[in-house]
């Protein structure tokens, strides 16, 4: 299924890094082209040989080393179907939340336009943090999907939700990512969602108690098949597609009408609206 895909592997400065070693052997026995970045503490947890041999490819750490003269944040950009960054510790995930690209690693992140996956490992204190939380729900918002951690013994001597999810999970994870994406290309998907509201009079109106998740979440797996997806919606989302908001049902008529103008359409209207 992995058959000629180009994957592009991000390890960060984490004990799990070395679990990598064994992802990256499944990836290739699948037929699938490695190449993998470091960030500047990866290697202090692996060594740039095992990489190298196991990916059979050059191991990228230094931003300001290319081999030719393209720069290599967006050549290998270019090169990859998708990016895995595993394991991602809470500084890796701040910085390519924040759009801080400081080292190869955060820069090729930033220049990034396709499907990447994040598998966080870190101490559970750390997990738990506010500010990681945010930063995972900001790239959760831009389309990154997120692998979270398990729970279990970790290795700084701590027992709770930290340790690198199993690479079973990541691995069927990119597969799916791989072959998921093709299958609405080229489609355009316009999804409505959430409960209309409508006036009374300045104080009063009728609406239900619909939340728009549904079809938020279908959106979000449209734009993974490969669809440019708008999201007709009465709620206040951020998402990577286009978001139309409206407020009443004829409203969302209206966007709807605006919006099937595109050559080909599939609608899902997934509640009940309220017409008047």
């Amino acid at each position: 299924m992995l058959q000629s895909k180009h994957i592009l592997i991000g390890i960060t400065g984490g004990i799990a890094a070395y679990k990598i070693c064994s992802l990256i052997r499944d990836f290739k026995k699948s037929g699938a082209d490695v190449k993998v970045i470091c960030s500047p503490n990866a290697l202090n947890f692996v060594t740039k040989l095992t990489l190298q041999n196991l990916s059979q490819n050059e191991v990228y750490e230094g931003e300001f080393t290319p081999q030719n003269w393209k720069p290599e944040h967006i050549s290998l950009s270019d090169w990859a179907d998708i990016m895995l960054i595993a394991p991602a510790t809470a500084n890796t995930i701040g910085k390519i939340a924040q759009g801080i690209a400081d080292n190869l690693l955060t820069s090729v992140a930033c220049a990034f336009p396709k499907k990447m996956i994040i598998a966080p490992a870190m101490n559970v204190n750390m997990w738990q943090n506010e500010s990681v939380q945010a930063n995972i729900a900001k790239l959760v918002a831009r389309g990154i999907e997120c692998l979270p951690p398990e729970e279990g013994f970790l290795a700084c001597g701590y027992s709770g939700k930290g340790r690198l999810c199993s690479l079973e999970k990541i691995y069927n994870a990119v597969d799916e990512a791989l072959n998921y994406s093709e299958k609405l290309k080229g489609q355009k998907v316009v999804i409505t969602a959430g409960g209309t509201i409508e006036d009374i009079d300045p104080v009063r109106y009728i609406s239900n108690y619909s939340s728009g998740k549904m079809g938020l979440a279908l959106a979000k797996s449209a734009q993974n098949m490969g669809a440019d997806v708008v999201l007709i919606t009465t709620k206040d989302f951020e998402a990577p597609f286009k978001i139309v908001k409206v407020k009443s049902a004829i409203d969302m008529q209206n966007a709807i009408k605006k919006n099937m103008k595109m050559p080909i359409i599939l609608l899902w209207l997934l509640r009940l609206q309220i017409i008047g």
